[in-house]
């Protein structure tokens, strides 16, 4: 793997227990020792500036779509990050490829980027997506055992079938989570709105462990009860979070500045659930097949005008404490 060779305006931020974010300022940052400068506060001082995280991206060696490939690379998930003021980034691995460019390696890939890149990118391993031979079968708190002792692990990364069965509630899944809460790890998961039920049930079980739906939690504008529905499956569940990433899922017919879904999902969520449980995310790479990483990033402001209440929770403040970046 190539270094790379932008290190942009961003110093990062690196995992530690407990506490909130604070953004170191390397050397190059701002150009000067000492770093970027920050807000000033009243009588000349620097204040702390915003922090940035990206909570739901990839990196993989081979494009893994069936569409005209990609650079999907950690250097280029760090282009990106340099180029757009993103102080670190959430991968999320995905064993997941086409024939002839599989990823049965992407915890171990994404896992070497973050020991050379550890203020910069934190890991969510993958253990029995639905697509893995061990999806379904016993010993998966196990195997989550395994791989979070060989790899940089921040974040278990769930991706169950599509319909209810159990997995997620009193299954193989339900045994991730429990270890994933014996570890101190959040759960990073894609939860149909057929699995909710299960999610809110392990989500009750486990108010120990932090949730990082997915997509917004993959609601469907005008379909499945929409924002409404998802709003009531999780507002009294508070270690439940939305990742803020996504917005097409809700509706395949929009395109940036996506203003039905904003409307008619994002706004409805942020009434009921506050911004303090929004967390966006690029999903980089596979956005470019649809946006671009500044279009991803300023979803945020989709008026271009009025920046989204709450923004600086949702654009990285949340999720940096979540993580415990600092």
């Amino acid at each position: 793997m190539r270094r790379s060779g932008h290190r942009g305006p961003r110093a990062g931020l690196r995992r530690r227990k407990g506490g909130t974010a604070v953004v170191r300022h390397g050397p190059t940052a701002g150009g000067a020792a000492g770093g970027q400068p920050g807000h000033r506060r009243r009588g000349g001082r620097p204040g702390p500036r915003r922090v940035i995280v990206d909570a739901h991206c990839h990196a993989w060696r081979r494009w893994p779509y069936e569409t005209a490939p990609l650079d999907c690379t950690a250097e280029a998930l760090l282009r990106a990050l340099d180029e757009h003021g993103v102080d670190h980034a959430l991968v999320v691995a995905a064993r997941i490829g086409r024939p002839g460019a599989h990823n049965d390696d992407n915890n171990a890939y994404v896992g070497a980027a973050v020991a050379r890149w550890p203020d910069r990118l934190s890991l969510a391993v993958e253990v029995d997506g639905h697509w893995s031979a061990e999806y379904g079968s016993a010993g998966a708190a196990d195997r989550l055992d395994r791989v979070a002792a060989d790899h940089p692990v921040a974040a278990v990364a769930l991706y169950p079938a599509p319909g209810a069965d159990g997995w997620l509630d009193h299954g193989p899944g339900a045994d991730l989570v429990h270890r994933a809460g014996e570890l101190g790890l959040p759960v990073s998961a894609a939860v149909t709105p057929q699995r909710r039920g299960e999610l809110r049930n392990v989500a009750r079980r486990h108010p120990g462990v932090t949730f990082l739906l997915h997509h917004l939690g993959l609601p469907s504008r005008g379909r499945d009860g929409g924002a409404h529905a998802l709003a009531d499956a999780y507002a009294d569940l508070d270690n439940v979070y939305l990742k803020l990433s996504g917005l097409h899922y809700a509706d395949a017919t929009e395109r940036f500045p996506y203003p039905g879904v904003w409307a008619g999902v994002v706004e409805p969520l942020l009434a009921r659930l506050g911004p303090g449980r929004l967390v966006w995310g690029s999903d980089f790479p596979a956005y470019r097949q649809r946006a671009t990483y500044t279009q991803a990033r300023d979803v945020l402001e989709p008026s271009g005008a009025t920046a989204c209440p709450g923004r600086e929770l949702i654009a990285g403040n949340t999720l940096a404490r979540l993580l415990g970046l600092g």
